[in-house]
């Protein structure tokens, strides 16, 4: 059986709903609120591929942030992919997403996997959200309207995500 170890990491602002998302991938629920993470919680989980393909992936949901604080880049030491999480029902929103973009092609050399969730997409009309607004960044997969409250794409981007991790190298 094959076995591929990788870890990534939730980014995004406070009250996005980075901790909402994988609590709804990986237990199908929703809670209204979680008290405001202070670093880093650590969800493991094991994604069957096929029969003999096996993911061992640790999700890092890192403390959101605020204005231009960025979470402490230690935590993204040996990371593979990342989500960066919105909320979209904030003006500023698409700004956020893209101070996250910014910073992280700052911080490292190493071609990271993104997919980004423009998260609690019911609490708003989405039917003029374009979702082509990172199309230049090559580092960006996709990018996913999501509601943790309705599940609305919530596997669909950890999916996403797990198959085009599934396909790139191991970092040591």
């Amino acid at each position: 059986m094959k076995t591929i170890n990788k870890k990534i990491c939730l980014l995004g602002h406070f009250h996005a709903g980075k901790t909402s998302l994988v609590i709804q991938f990986l237990e199908k629920r929703f809670q209204n609120y979680y008290g405001a993470d202070l670093g880093v919680k650590i969800f493991e989980t094991c994604h069957q591929f096929h029969e003999d393909q096996t993911l061992n992936l640790s999700i890092w949901d890192i403390a959101g942030s605020v204005d231009e604080y960025f979470p402490n880049p230690v935590y993204l030491a040996g990371t593979h992919g990342v989500i960066i999480v919105t909320d979209i029902s904030q003006t500023d929103a698409l700004d956020h997403v893209n101070s996250y973009l910014h910073w992280l092609d700052t911080l490292t050399d190493i071609p990271l996997k993104i997919a980004i969730a423009l998260n609690k997409c019911d609490l708003i009309d989405t039917a003029d959200l374009s979702l082509d607004y990172f199309p230049t960044n090559p580092l960006v997969i996709k990018t996913y309207e999501t509601s943790a409250k309705t599940g609305k794409n919530v596997n669909i981007i950890f999916q996403e995500l797990f198959n085009h991790l599934w396909d790139s190298p191991s970092i040591p």
